[in-house]
């Protein structure tokens, strides 16, 4: 990853990306793949299962250096992710797995977290007291608490029923728009894409590449059905040409 003076927006030309499968095959997960992402705007990726979707949040997260192509991050981002298990430290309560985050964070900032996640009376139990659906609310406290300007969110509503899904896409909305940061998002869920994002980026199966870019207009709860409804029409329409 290398940042650039002057940068305000994330830029990513990946040429290519390949994997070692365990029979010793090489595997090419992401080929010619490009995208841009500016400052507040929240982005969703979303495509087929297996596509390479996390494996892009790796490389845009620093995690996976081995790719060619450059991913451009503005000077002094800070990243706050959360990956699809909320990989919680059990030892730890719920308020400390946090404070290790984010040793900066002060006891407004975090109270403030906790109220706004529903977590505040839940804040000195440890993860293996909590359900999946508090256990994700804390991975998202988590990556908050850093204070992002860049949050990577790995599918974090996967698994859930959906009016809890709901309800976490409603948190998440919201402090989104109380802050200033830029979002990736990770989805195969594209009603959970229309409500979330300002751009949606439409992936092919693997080797992953964007083939289409959806602008939503009236993003996070502002558009008539009708306007979603147009919307999955065109992501059809990008997946039947791909």
């Amino acid at each position: 990853m290398s940042p650039a003076g002057g940068r305000t927006r994330l830029e990513a030309r990946l040429t290519r990306k390949t994997v070692r499968s365990a029979s010793g095959l090489c595997i090419e997960v992401i080929a010619d793949l490009a995208f841009t992402l500016e400052e507040g705007e929240t982005g969703a990726l979303i495509g087929p299962s297996g596509c390479g979707k996390s494996t892009l949040l790796r490389i845009i997260a620093g995690l996976d250096r081995d790719y060619e192509g450059p991913v451009h991050t503005p000077v002094e981002e800070r990243i706050g992710m959360a990956f699809q298990e909320p990989r919680l430290l059990p030892w730890r309560s719920l308020e400390d797995n946090i404070r290790l985050a984010a040793p900066q964070a002060t006891d407004d900032e975090i109270d403030a977290l906790l109220a706004a996640l529903g977590l505040a009376e839940h804040r000195t139990h440890f993860p293996g007291e909590l359900s999946l659906g508090l256990a994700r609310r804390a991975a998202l406290a988590r990556a908050f608490a850093v204070r992002p300007t860049l949050l990577l969110l790995d599918e974090p509503f996967v698994s859930l029923d959906t009016p809890l899904a709901l309800q976490l896409q409603h948190d998440l909305a919201r402090l989104v728009e109380s802050r200033s940061m830029r979002t990736l998002l990770v989805t195969h869920d594209v009603g959970e894409a229309i409500h979330l994002a300002d751009r949606i980026f439409v992936l092919s199966p693997r080797p992953a590449r964007v083939i289409g870019e959806i602008v939503v207009a009236n993003p996070r709860g502002g558009m008539c059905f009708e306007e979603e409804r147009m919307i999955v029409a065109k992501i059809d329409a990008l997946r039947r040409l791909r």
